[in-house]
């Protein structure tokens, strides 16, 4: 035991507080390409989702400080299922929500587990390594680009 003075909800409000007063500080920017991809895939009505293992509390706040929630039909965040990545429970309870089959989804990843949890799935892949995964093993993605840029609607239905 650590013996803290403060209770789990008041570490977890305070944690809160720190986390968003420096989202709101730091200079928050999109991927490059993430709204021209968007664009791209209601253009041609594909159906799209967010199953992010962060809390649904920063997924809405990311969304609404872009504008860009109105693109996505579902939003599952990490703590609504019980096993993360690289489990495939929370892709699969998008294509769920989304009425779609796993083998009719494409998920775009930035890490390994994701990439994993995906084809766990039963889902195509697309991985986009950043900074921090670059170095992390993608090989089982079906495609590895550098960037949302590189995403053609072309590409996703050659997959």
């Amino acid at each position: 035991m650590y013996c803290l003075k403060e209770s789990v909800k008041e570490l977890i409000e305070e944690r809160r507080k720190i986390f968003y007063s420096l989202l709101n500080k730091e200079e928050i920017k999109l991927m490059p390409g993430l709204i021209n991809l968007l664009n791209i895939l209601k253009k041609n009505n594909k159906k799209i989702a967010i199953a992010s293992s962060s809390e649904k509390e920063y997924i809405e706040y990311i969304l609404n400080k872009f504008n860009i929630k109105e693109f996505f039909e579902v939003i599952i965040s990490g703590y609504e299922i019980e096993k993360g990545k690289p489990e495939p429970d929370i892709f699969l309870k998008a294509s769920e929500k989304l009425k779609v089959s796993p083998n009719e989804c494409l998920v775009i990843e930035d890490s390994r587990n994701g990439v994993l949890a995906a084809k766990r799935a039963g889902m195509k892949c697309i991985a986009i390594p950043n900074s921090i995964t670059k170095n992390q093993d993608f090989s089982l993605a079906n495609k590895v680009l550098n960037s949302l840029n590189e995403i053609t609607i072309e590409l996703i239905e050659s997959l």
